[in-house]
């Protein structure tokens, strides 16, 4: 059976993964370094958050919709490299537009896996319908 919880421990052990080689081995990659946890930050959260309504509903079949995946995309763009860059000085933190192309990505990518991995239904079987 296909599980969202394989596809977020995958995420998480390549988090760890990046950051443990690069702490030992003290090789730094500009891709690694400043982009990669931007390209696994959305899939992870999406996959969660499936895991968990799939638990609460008991429903196996419910996927995430397109327009939420979009939403989530908007939302942390926004406010991860809009708000948060122009309102905190106390860290280190600036907009890049590199980082939304991430996202981008990240949730392109968990569109993808959600649509052929995921589904053990037809595509419109079971939807989570928000607000």
């Amino acid at each position: 059976m296909r599980r969202p919880i394989y596809i977020s421990t995958l995420i998480t052990i390549l988090y760890f993964i990046s950051k443990w080689v690069k702490y030992q081995s003290g090789i730094s990659n500009k891709f690694i370094d400043n982009y990669f946890t931007d390209l696994l930050f959305i899939p992870l959260q999406l996959s969660i958050c499936l895991i968990g309504v799939r638990l609460l509903k008991q429903d196996r079949s419910l996927i995430i919709p397109t327009s939420l995946i979009i939403t989530l995309f908007a939302l942390m763009s926004i406010l991860f490299e809009l708000i948060i860059p122009t309102t905190q000085t106390k860290y280190a933190h600036t907009g890049d537009w590199m980082d939304v192309l991430m996202y981008l990505i990240g949730s392109l990518g968990f569109y993808l896996i959600q649509r052929f991995y995921y589904r053990e239904k037809p595509l419109n079987s079971a939807i989570i319908h928000c607000l």
